[in-house]
């Protein structure tokens, strides 16, 4: 009931935990994929091209987080919910563009920014359920933590599977263009709650 409570205390919240949970889900994807696509890349050393994506990634994502923080202590402001929906489908974008056959230097682009995006969702999202009343914060982030859990592990049983019978890109690109579809429509409540609100806009 607390949780409930929870998602009840914000507008907007509910859609912003479920779409994480649909962002594990097509993070699930990506994670499951990568070795598989990295091996048909180069049968001899699958590792290369993991490890280095995952770096690039770790990059781009270090420093969005380091520059939001930086732009957070110097307006007062937080990229807040829209940042999070933007992000959640730029990253998704790029994670479909990964498995795409590019050419290395672009497929490293694409690295860097899915690693942006998904340090701009992280940061976004953490900031917006740390404006919760004290009393719900915690109930929240545990329900978040649950609905995260759940999407990634029941991605990795259904990836897992599909993986037998599709290729890398057709897996990615359904778990993550479910990911866009989701965001798309939380990014449209949004909008919509920003313009029926007659006092302080949400998140």
């Amino acid at each position: 009931p607390a949780a409930l409570a929870a998602l009840a205390a914000a507008p907007g919240l509910a859609l912003m935990v479920a779409l994480r949970g649909v962002d594990a889900l097509g993070s699930s994807s990506h994670n499951a994929a990568l070795p598989v696509y990295s091996s048909e890349l180069d049968d001899a050393r699958p590792a290369v091209f993991v490890s280095a994506f995952w770096c690039l990634w770790a990059l781009g994502n270090i420093v969005v987080q380091q520059l939001i923080q930086r732009y957070a202590r110097r307006t007062g402001r937080s990229v807040g919910a829209l940042g999070f929906g933007w992000g959640t489908c730029l990253m998704s974008a790029a994670f479909i563009l990964a498995f795409a056959g590019f050419p290395m230097v672009a497929t490293a682009a694409v690295a860097l920014v899915a690693g942006a995006a998904d340090g701009l969702t992280e940061v976004s999202y953490t900031s917006h359920l740390q404006t919760l009343p004290a009393g719900l914060r915690a109930h929240a982030f545990g329900l978040s933590a649950t609905v995260e859990n759940l999407g990634f592990g029941a991605g990795m049983i259904l990836v897992a599977a599909a993986l037998d019978h599709y290729t890398p890109l057709t897996v990615v690109g359904w778990s993550h263009g479910a990911a866009i579809v989701f965001a798309a429509v939380f990014l449209i409540r949004v909008a919509g709650l920003r313009t029926s609100s007659p006092g302080p806009t949400p998140p």
